[in-house]
């Protein structure tokens, strides 16, 4: 399953863009409210990690087109705010970007490779191989000049 979370943002109300314009949110390994089966279950030593904090809404280095960036594995909470509005905010963001229009299921068949941008792409795994069939998942990150010198 994929989400288009450029489409999203477009489909976002004006009010909505103006709050989120700014806004900062904490990402951490397995810190969402789905990572680790959620909060409760997050791993051993997790309180230590330092996490990253990202913009809410991010814009596409080369087209400038924006994209919500928060998801449910890893934005543990939005900075400046209390844990009740940023829990509702953050709750609001992920079912805004899970509705159909902006999904899509990928149906499995030998030899597909799927690629997406992992910027403005939120995904999870929704099955769709039998059980008794191996699956190899590789994962590819292109790094670029722009990354590797800030």
């Amino acid at each position: 399953m994929f989400a288009n979370t450029y489409a999203a943002y477009d489909a976002l109300s004006d009010d909505m863009k103006q709050r989120l314009d700014g806004l900062q949110a904490l990402h951490k390994s397995h810190g969402g409210i789905s990572g680790t089966k959620g909060p409760s279950a997050r791993p051993a030593g997790w309180e230590e990690q330092p996490g990253s904090v990202h913009p809410v809404v991010i814009a596409h280095p080369d087209t400038g087109r924006k994209a919500i960036y928060v998801n449910p594995v890893h934005t543990v909470k939005i900075l400046g705010m209390s844990d009740e509005e940023s829990a509702s905010l953050l709750k609001t963001l992920y079912d805004h970007c899970a509705q159909p229009q902006f999904e899509y299921a990928h149906k499995w068949e030998l030899g597909d490779v799927v690629l997406w941008d992992q910027r403005s792409t939120m995904h999870r795994a929704g099955g769709g191989v039998p059980v008794d069939q191996p699956r190899v998942l590789l994962r590819t990150m292109i790094v670029t000049g722009q990354e590797l010198h800030g």
